[in-house]
């Protein structure tokens, strides 16, 4: 008869290797990847632990979303979507069909629309005293005359 309490899941070599390829590392060692390997598994072990304990706090015998939630929040981690969120948190995923895998969304950061709305002076960035004299203050709309002029 097998003792199947010295089997331990873990998280695989091979996955961790494949995972390091799709994120651009072209050959990692197997050495990195046995060290990643344990530290995940050991990581997850944590948050399924920490999520029993939410858990029992609760006095509930049923492990839910909620709890494992809980417990990533505690570990400085996202939640799961798509489960038990709540209404303010949304799917920041999205599907590439050509790839037929998921990619996170990116914000797209208008930065020109950023600076317009800061009004940040050159002589605020210069420390030097001596400095300040000889620089001109320079403003947006200095800037956007500038461009409609064609200077």
């Amino acid at each position: 008869m097998q003792d199947h309490s010295a089997q331990v899941p873990r998280v695989q070599v091979n996955s961790i290797k494949l995972m390091a390829e799709a994120a651009g590392i072209a050959e990692p060692s197997i050495e990195a990847a046995t060290l990643i390997s344990e530290d995940v598994t050991l990581r997850l072990k944590q948050i399924i632990i920490r999520a029993f304990r939410f858990m029992e706090h609760s006095n509930r015998k049923k492990l839910t979303c909620a709890d494992i939630n809980k417990s990533l929040r505690w570990s400085n981690c996202q939640p799961i979507f798509g489960y038990e969120c709540d209404t303010n948190d949304r799917i920041r995923y999205s599907y590439l069909a050509e790839a037929q895998v998921f990619k996170y969304e990116d914000e797209t950061v208008d930065l020109v629309e950023k600076y317009q709305q800061t009004s940040v002076n050159v002589k605020d960035l210069l420390t030097d005293e001596g400095c300040l004299e000889a620089v001109p203050e320079l403003t947006i709309e200095a800037l956007a005359i500038n461009n409609q002029m064609g200077l």
